[in-house]
């Protein structure tokens, strides 16, 4: 009996062991889909985190070659190599956003006489926080996020001997220092090597103008670089439906059977889901727009919603190449609180920022997003055409001459505002005092958005006048457009 027993013992085992090595065979194991799909979610959230860190990037770079005399000094604005001196620059500011600096308010006149030596100044979009630039090292908490909230500019001194400069927003200037450093020569030799090559040379203006002490605009002074003039099309192209519909069908979770096609006069096609809960437009010009229903949900976590942001943009075509974060503003429920964000993109072509001025976008991408949801996403954005038989490069004019061309018309917008000078003030006085008003001075391509395909990009002369921005041809010294800050 009792070997009878045992017999049955050990089948039931057998029958049990059998039905449990059917199952891992025909039926995977929870554990083992958990893995790969946490694995999935971890390698996701690493390529928007990268994706972050390759678009907070400086808008532009300005190079001081270092001349010693603030009135001798000269530097330009860098069209090319921005990726090897932006990758060479992190190298260097790594140490001070993870080490332990001391930071101090300094003067405006300490900062200048750091940025007439040989160094790289680093100039960054609107309202860009700390914390962002801070991501880059995958450091979110530290002394320089703790002191400064905003980056405006950091000045890199060539001859790096510890010490860096920041500037905020609203113009405050910070020394970061190092008690402990590594000596880095890159951006020396860099350079070096920048002085002996064709570009295009900036003075101060006060340099050239004993008048305006105050004013250290760099502007350019020489005409002896060639640029190029390039024809572009839209990246989605209105005239070919199944681009259209595989540009658009990720907005509706690839499923278009609740979507509804409506063609417009003007040539635009429009996508409505369901009762309106999500439209996808598109005209004639090629530009998308995205808008759609997300709740009640708000944040105040920028690193949240922007990586939110890079995930969407990134599923619904991607990012162009050359492309930097350009603007962040905060969209407001009430004056306390923050509701979400609005990010604004802006990319370059042959390394110059492309522009335009449009009614319904100021940037070639834009996008507003609340906590980790998005309501709305705007692009335009251009590619280079093979065309045939245009001069593809030209000289520029000489940035005086432009000053010149245009200077009753400048006169004419700048004291027209507000608060104008006295009637009996003389011409050459007005001259100063609209030099004296300099902010900015840059070359873009500038897009006049009339064509949608085979629109020609001309260099464009950039000008910040007292936060009204001008922009000129730069071949025939021709206004092409402005916005006026008031």
């Amino acid at each position: 009996m009792d070997r009878e027993r045992l017999k049955t013992l050990i089948l039931s085992i057998l029958v049990v062991m059998s039905i449990l090595l059917t199952q891992q065979l025909w039926f995977p194991s929870p554990i083992k889909i958990l893995k790969p799909e946490a694995r999935s979610r971890k390698l996701h959230s690493l390529t928007v985190a990268e994706n972050r860190k390759d678009i907070i990037s400086p808008s532009s770079i300005i190079v001081s070659f270092g001349a010693g005399d603030r009135r001798k000094n000269h530097y330009t604005v860098l069209s090319s190599s921005l990726d090897f001196v932006w990758d060479e620059s992190k190298n260097i500011l790594k140490d001070y956003f993870l080490g332990d600096p001391e930071i101090t308010s300094v003067t405006y006149e300490k900062y200048i006489q750091n940025n007439i030596l040989k160094s790289v100044e680093l100039e960054f979009s609107d309202n860009i926080p700390t914390i962002l630039v801070s991501s880059i090292f995958d450091s979110l908490e530290n002394k320089v996020v703790r002191n400064i909230k905003e980056i405006k500019k950091i000045l890199i001194p060539a001859f790096n001997r510890g010490v860096i400069y920041i500037v905020e927003n609203n113009d405050s200037i910070f020394e970061v220092k190092l008690l402990e450093h590594a000596e880095n020569s890159t951006l020396v030799s860099f350079i070096d090597e920048l002085e002996t090559v064709e570009y295009i040379k900036y003075h101060p203006i006060f340099s050239l103008f004993n008048e305006l002490e105050s004013n250290y605009t760099p502007m350019p002074i020489n005409n002896a670089v060639a640029t190029t003039q390039t024809f572009v099309e839209s990246e989605i192209d209105i005239e070919n439906d199944a681009m259209l519909i595989e540009r658009s069908k990720n907005f509706f979770n690839e499923n278009f059977d609740f979507v509804k096609t409506i063609k417009e006069t003007s040539g635009a096609v429009v996508y409505i889901y369901g009762y309106g809960e999500k439209r996808v437009r598109i005209n004639e010009k090629g530009a998308l727009e995205y808008n759609g229903e997300i709740g009640n949900i708000s944040s105040s976590n920028v690193i949240e919603s922007l990586d939110a942001a890079i995930d969407f943009i990134s599923k619904n075509g991607g990012f162009p190449e050359g492309t930097y974060l350009k603007d962040i503003q905060n969209i407001l429920k009430d004056q306390n609180q923050n509701n979400g964000y609005r990010f604004s993109f802006g990319y370059r072509i042959g390394g110059f920022p492309v522009e335009f001025n449009s009614n319904k976008m100021e940037h070639p991408i834009e996008i507003e997003v609340y906590g980790n949801k998005v309501k709305s996403y705007r692009i335009l954005v251009r590619k280079v055409m093979d065309m045939q038989g245009i001069s593809p490069e030209q000289s520029i004019l000489y940035f005086p001459d432009i000053i010149e061309k245009n200077l009753e018309h400048l006169k004419l917008k700048y004291f027209n505002k507000e608060q104008q000078l006295p009637e009996q003030i003389d011409d050459e006085d007005k001259i100063l005092e609209l030099l004296k008003g300099i902010e900015e001075v840059r070359m873009v391509y500038f897009d006049t958005v009339e064509e949608g395909k085979g629109q020609l990009l001309k260099p464009s002369w950039r000008i910040k006048i007292k936060g009204d921005i001008y922009y000129f041809d730069s071949y025939t010294g021709d206004l092409i457009n402005s916005v006026m800050l008031n």
